[in-house]
């Protein structure tokens, strides 16, 4: 029988097997501002559709870029999300919460720093941007951003990330 393929945890970290990206191709859907949406590529393996949110302090993102929309393929079929790439997001004060069936699953670190080809997939982010409220989806992605920001208060739904190194300190789990 052939060997069942690996499955990726919803939490942040690597992938567990590498895979070809196909190349994005540009979206007809105009958004706000007369911008055209453009498709972004793919995570390497399907990401779980569990319901997951995560909250932090604040994100520093360095080096980042805004890579358009990526139809990211889920155990419950393709989701929209956001795409965006960066040499590094740290993250302290981070609280991720998993809800599967019901049960909810708290992984608590007092930060996390990805660094190395960073990859950031999100349904949702908001946070606040030089004192302003910041929201963005797939219906209203970012435009114009600095390569390098810090939003605070942090939330964002759906998040995968991939990176070559994953730092977290301070993890605590627990269930409810």
């Amino acid at each position: 029988p052939p060997a069942a393929s690996p499955s990726v945890s919803p939490l942040p970290g690597p992938p567990t097997v590498p895979a070809p990206r196909p190349s994005p191709e540009p979206s007809s859907s105009p958004a706000r501002g007369g911008h055209q949406h453009h498709a972004a590529g793919q995570p390497a393996a399907a990401v779980a559709a569990d319901q997951f949110s995560l909250t932090s302090r604040f994100a520093a993102l360095t080096g980042m870029s805004y890579d358009g929309i990526a139809a990211v393929p889920t155990s419950q079929g393709i989701e929209k999300m956001l795409k965006f790439t960066m040499t590094s997001l740290k993250l302290p004060g981070v609280v991720l919460t998993v809800t599967r069936g019901g049960r909810s699953f708290v992984t608590a670190d007092s930060s996390m720093e990805f660094s190395g080809n960073v990859e950031l997939y999100t349904t949702k982010i908001s946070g606040n941007l030089g004192g302003v409220r910041v929201t963005f989806t797939s219906a209203t992605p970012p435009a114009g951003l600095p390569a390098n920001l810090t939003l605070t208060s942090v939330v964002a739904e759906q998040p995968f990330a991939t990176a070559d190194l994953l730092n977290a300190v301070g993890s605590r789990v627990s269930t409810g």
